[in-house]
């Protein structure tokens, strides 16, 4: 089966792991306890820099963690390129201070395999062991991944959707989400075939995440259903996103044993304000305008 769409595996690691691919030695930080949406991420760096951690997302590393400060703590790196010398981590008055070992610390050198805690979160520390840090990466991936699509699965969209609602309604920022379905994709599989269908749902797939910003998130909800979450993204915006997403279904052809599959898409909108009391509620009303759009003849968002 060939396609003109194409999906490429997620990264969860740094820009920086990306180059210098034969350094001997990295910096890496596991999240081993804490927020489940966290646990496994492993943060890798290769370069010598002031490396900031906290819950803004203006850090090197962001934690889902309420107990973490904006801006709670960083680590400096000193050393060659080839020969990491020295790590110090050091805490920027932070709420709930900063621990290594189980021990407060203002500022300290860092050992492989020491333990920092900031919040509720536990980072374990690695200065030599870049397989690993890639085992973790790689650990992290499957658990938070849906194996048939390549998106996030719906426990972590879920999660991700959580946090960024909680974030919405404190500060007031615009948030939307859009429900997808595959119209008539029950005719893809009794046409072509189980192993078409679950293709055609890759493919679908790619085409979504590859229509995203790249601070939006794309998952996985359920069957053919997936949900497209549009952080800083009010009505206007959606729709638009929405059109785009509808537009390129409509035009996506897939060959499968010399004969074409070709479906559309609906869409139903849902987006925060200050009526909306849950993300359930904001699913509920994304489904509510999905049944609308596939009431209206399909191959349409609503909302």
């Amino acid at each position: 089966m060939s396609a003109k769409s194409r999906m490429d595996t997620q990264e969860f690691e740094t820009g920086q792991d990306r180059e210098n691919s034969d350094q001997k030695e990295i910096i890496s930080l596991t999240v081993v306890g804490g927020e489940e949406i966290d646990f496994a991420r492993t943060y890798k760096f290769r370069d010598f820099r002031q490396i900031r951690v906290g819950r803004s997302g203006g850090n090197d590393i962001v934690l889902n963690d309420p107990k973490v400060s904006a801006v709670h703590a960083s680590l400096s790196v000193s050393g060659r390129r080839e020969k990491i010398e020295r790590v110090i981590l050091e805490d920027l008055d932070s709420t709930n201070g900063t621990w290594v070992n189980n021990q407060k610390v203002s500022r300290i050198t860092l050992k492989h395999g020491d333990k920092i805690t900031v919040g509720q979160t536990i980072l374990w520390f690695s200065l030599k062991d870049p397989v690993g840090a890639s085992y973790h990466s790689r650990l992290f991936r499957m658990a938070i991944m849906d194996n048939q699509t390549g998106l996030f699965n719906r426990r972590y969209l879920l999660q991700v959707l959580q946090n960024t609602f909680t974030v919405a309604k404190r500060h007031g920022r615009d948030l939307s989400l859009i429900l997808f379905d595959i119209d008539n994709f029950k005719q893809v599989n009794d046409t072509f075939g189980h192993v078409a269908g679950d293709e055609y749902l890759r493919i679908v797939g790619g085409v979504l995440k590859n229509s995203l910003r790249e601070q939006d998130i794309c998952g996985r909800y359920g069957g053919e259903e997936f949900i497209l979450m549009l952080p800083e993204t009010g009505p206007s915006g959606a729709r638009q996103v929405g059109e785009k997403v509808r537009m390129r279904i409509q035009q996506l052809k897939v060959s499968y044993q010399n004969r074409e599959i070709m479906t559309t898409i609906s869409g139903g909108i849902a987006w925060y304000e200050s009526s909306v009391v849950s993300v359930e509620e904001m699913i509920a009303r994304a489904d509510r305008a999905l049944y609308e759009a596939k009431s209206a003849g399909k191959n349409r968002v609503c909302g």
